[in-house]
C-alpha cells in the first residue's frame, strides 16, 4: 500500500523532532531516508524560521526560533508518496508521542496528527 500526504515545513520539522534516535537498524534505515527526504533545505530555513528577540534590547537570542507564517502555510508544503513502513514509522511515532501525553497543546500539531492518522491511501497508477 502506498500512502500521500502533504507536509508543511511546520509539518516536516515537528516529524522529524519526534522520529526515534534508536531502534532497530531496519527502522533505523527508514528513519535516515525520512531524515533526508523531510530536511529543510537552506532557503526552506530561512523562510521558516524568524529568531526570537529581547524585547528590551532588542537583540537576538541565540538558538531561538519562531515558525513563520510561512512555514505554516500550504504554500510551503510538499507531497511525499510514503510505503507501509514509512508510514507506520511515522505513524508510531506520533501516537507513542500522544499516548506518552506529551503531545504539545498546539492547533497546528493537533492538525498534524489527523493528518497523519487519516493519511490518503494511493492506488498503484498514482504511486
Amino acid at each position: 500500500m502506498k500512502y500521500k500526504i502533504n507536509l508543511t515545513i511546520f509539518d516536516r520539522s515537528k516529524i522529524l523532532d519526534w522520529l526515534p534516535k534508536e531502534g532497530h537498524r531496519s527502522i533505523g534505515l527508514v528513519i535516515l531516508d525520512l531524515r533526508d527526504d523531510l530536511g529543510l533545505t537552506k532557503d526552506e530555513r530561512e523562510k521558516a524560521f524568524m529568531p526570537v528577540t529581547n524585547d528590551i534590547t532588542g537583540e537576538k537570542i541565540p538558538g531561538q526560533f519562531i515558525y513563520t507564517d510561512y512555514a505554516l502555510s500550504e504554500d510551503s508544503a510538499k507531497e511525499y508518496i510514503w510505503n507501509d513502513i514509512t508510514y507506520e514509522t511515522v505513524k508510531q511515532a506520533i501516537k507513542k508521542i500522544e499516548e506518552e501525553g506529551k503531545l504539545p497543546v498546539d492547533r497546528n500539531v493537533h492538525n498534524l496528527y489527523s493528518k497523519v492518522m487519516d493519511v490518503e491511501q494511493v492506488s498503484k497508477e498514482e504511486s
